[in-house]
């Protein structure tokens, strides 16, 4: 035996259950539930969306704020999680590129 836990089956055995016998329902409204060490789980999906969500953010303050190159660094940036500093002049084209940004 090669389990921390003094349970009959093992946790590494209820993980593995889980992760590769367990089901993943379709999207949708179908729900499966399991049953692992005598609590009971539910796994869901959304349905998928049919449009991309409408935003009412002004995107022109960012594009024209930034030239392609900085746009992709800062996309880039963003998508590695590492901390970015929006610097401007003007405050309120630093707060609608920001917000366009987050959005």
């Amino acid at each position: 035996r090669h389990s921390l836990t003094a349970a009959d089956v093992p946790v590494e055995a209820l993980i593995t259950s889980l992760l590769w016998e367990a089901p993943l329902p379709p999207p949708g409204h179908i729900v499966v539930r399991i049953g692992i060490g005598g609590e009971h789980m539910a796994f869901e999906r959304p349905a998928p969306a049919r449009e991309l969500p409408e935003t009412s953010l002004p995107l022109g303050a960012l594009l024209d704020a930034l030239q392609p190159p900085q746009l992709l660094t800062l996309f880039t940036a963003t998508l590695l999680e590492h901390k970015v500093l929006l610097v401007s002049s003007r405050l309120s084209q630093l707060t609608a590129a920001a917000e366009t940004f987050l959005a």
